[in-house]
């Protein structure tokens, strides 16, 4: 058996969650120990996972797959202004609400909505790992965030 302890911060722990993830996802999990250590800004998830042992090759390769998308040259120069809006509209709410950024949106979510101009929930809804309750809480307020958007980029062109 082998163990690994994950440190995963309260706030901006996208990819710690990531790494963690794609260990989980890559070896037979015995137990997980799971510890909240709160120390304002600084606290953090203490996970202590135990596996039995697994191709330790396997889960180097998922880790290297795991970079960093940089959306400012994946998306294009209005979708990524739009995307940034989302991100800021995002911190905003997690810091009001005392929760991770990544549990309102991921980046690859906010990056869809503002490559599709996802403009209603229906659409919102289509987006993988949107579900019903992140709708309800959010979707009207991503909505709306987009259609300012839009008809703000629409009045510069008049």
């Amino acid at each position: 058996m082998k163990f690994k302890v994950f440190y995963i911060p309260a706030i901006e722990s996208e990819s710690n969650v990531e790494e963690m993830n794609k260990l989980l996802g890559s070896v037979r999990v015995v137990n997980v120990h799971r510890e909240f250590v709160s120390n304002g800004f600084n606290s953090f998830w203490s996970f202590a996972v135990e596996y039995l042992d697994t191709d330790k090759k396997t889960y180097q390769q998922k880790i290297s797959e795991n970079k960093r998308i940089d959306y400012k040259s994946v998306l294009s120069e209005v979708d990524f202004s739009l995307f940034l809006k989302l991100r800021e509209w995002r911190k905003d709410k997690a810091e009001k609400e005392g929760i991770p950024v990544y549990t309102l949106f991921t980046n690859a979510q906010l990056a869809e909505i503002a490559e599709k101009k996802i403009s209603s929930l229906t659409k919102l809804k289509k987006i993988e790992g949107v579900g019903d309750a992140r709708i309800e809480k959010y979707g009207e307020l991503v909505i709306q965030i987009v259609k300012n958007f839009q008809a703000v980029k629409k009045e510069n062109k008049e």
